[in-house]
């Protein structure tokens, strides 16, 4: 009986799905991350990757963590292969936020463990001026054929803020639940800062939405004017749905609520 070798599928269609999945991308970032290690200018070492987390029922891995060389702070990355034909991702400035909101800032993750009890602790702290930081973004449809990577492609913006935020949520809840990752006797905080990758050109413009006429509801576009930006920071509203864990707030103000407990800042590149 005569046994026929199996023959391997397409390599040009293997790849194709491959580079669809966005895993190259993935590790050439990380690669790329991992290059500037031993700069002066780096303070990040690269941790682990694929790291899995879960919040409130949610499962997800982190595409890749960075530790801080002297143990302050963690980088979540995502890494955010975009459909081609939805390359563009442009980004605009909401004019209100929150009253009195004069001074705007980046608001990071911090966890803490606090004595006597250690009892673990989330909550956002201010880390300088947000002035330059955007609120809203849209996926723009181009000209280049698509493929079927990663659902409706004009919720990838929010899809992969809302998944970094989540792996935020759940490196935090994995440090609590792993005490030996913060040693006791040291530093008892961490900051835990989200960045985005992505293959996206990214684009802003600072046209006033609030100055949208009222019968219509639009805006004039000869007042939209882009440019490119090779990476932006952006104002994120996390869902309470993928928060860590419940923390009470000590205040009546709706505005200090908002910053303490939902605002996040995003890097995007």
């Amino acid at each position: 009986m005569t046994v026929t070798a199996p023959q391997p599928p397409d390599p040009d269609y293997v790849g194709s799905v491959l580079n669809e999945q966005g895993y190259p991308f993935h590790y050439a970032v990380l690669r790329d991350a991992m290059r500037t290690e031993s700069s002066p200018f780096s303070p990040w070492l690269f941790a682990v990757s694929e790291l899995p987390v879960a919040v409130n029922g949610k499962h997800s891995r982190i595409d890749f963590v960075l530790r801080h060389k002297g143990d302050v702070a963690f980088i979540v990355a995502e890494c955010k292969r975009v459909n081609p034909a939805f390359t563009d991702w442009c980004f605009f400035r909401a004019p209100f936020v929150r009253r009195n909101d004069h001074q705007p800032q980046f608001w990071i993750e911090q966890w803490r463990r606090d004595p006597p009890v250690y009892q673990a602790v989330m909550e956002g702290v201010p880390k300088g001026s947000a002035k330059g930081a955007y609120h809203l973004g849209l996926s723009i449809k181009g000209k280049l054929r698509g493929d079927k990577s990663g659902g409706d492609p004009k919720d990838a913006i929010e899809n992969t803020f809302t998944q970094v935020m989540l792996h935020v949520s759940g490196f935090a809840k994995l440090l609590s639940q792993q005490p030996g990752l913060v040693p006791y006797g040291g530093l008892q905080q961490r900051l835990i800062i989200p960045v985005v990758f992505t293959t996206a050109q990214l684009w802003t413009s600072d046209v006033d939405l609030s100055s949208a006429d009222l019968q219509s509801g639009h805006v004039d576009p000869s007042k939209i004017k882009l440019v490119a930006r090779p990476w932006i920071a952006y104002q994120y509203h996390t869902s309470q749905g993928i928060r860590p864990m419940e923390t009470l707030v000590g205040t009546n103000d709706l505005t200090v609520y908002l910053v303490q407990q939902v605002i996040r800042t995003i890097s995007l590149s």
